[in-house]
């Protein structure tokens, strides 16, 4: 919360302060229970902010609060409870991209992965976005147009020296 003096009347959080909230929450590394506790309690307000405020969300506002819970969560059942839901809204906005996807991934027990998944692929490290339905990713700006990526990619040479990507 914003205290109001003098100088800042007319000052009010925004965006950008709420995704620097979640940012800077996402690179709390403390043994400290409190200090964890009120990370995930900010990161929570931050993206409470961001659904009331749905055009400003990004994948990035995802990432930092998947990273927030992941790093901060004192249980596994607590890191459960607060990944489900805003998993479902990333997905349902479009906005999984690979990063969130292996940071997920690795940070998440196996199980209840594959369960927030609905898959049963066997190794989810090599899991891979463009794996998963399209409408996941679809507002992603890390998803590749063509539904391909940099794995069946080479790259060409033109005539003239310029070089460039071809699927």
């Amino acid at each position: 919360q914003m205290q109001s003096t003098p100088d800042n009347m007319k000052a009010q959080a925004n965006t950008f302060t709420y995704d620097a909230i979640l940012r800077n929450c996402a690179h709390v590394n403390s043994k400290n229970s409190e200090v964890r506790s009120h990370a995930i309690t900010l990161a929570q307000s931050a993206l409470k902010y961001f659904e009331q405020h749905p055009s400003k969300i990004s994948a990035q506002t995802y990432i930092s609060y998947f990273t927030t819970i992941s790093k901060c969560a004192q249980s596994d059942q607590l890191y459960f409870n607060l990944l489900e839901k805003p998993f479902q809204d990333c997905c349902r906005r479009g906005l999984l991209g690979q990063k969130a996807l292996v940071l997920l991934c690795r940070n998440t027990p196996e199980a209840f992965m594959k369960k927030l998944l609905n898959t049963n692929v066997n190794d989810l490290r090599k899991l891979h976005v463009n794996d998963l339905p399209p409408e996941w990713s679809s507002n992603s700006t890390h998803r590749p147009q063509s539904g391909k990526d940099h794995r069946y990619t080479k790259r060409v040479t033109h005539n003239t020296g310029r070089q460039r990507i071809r699927y």
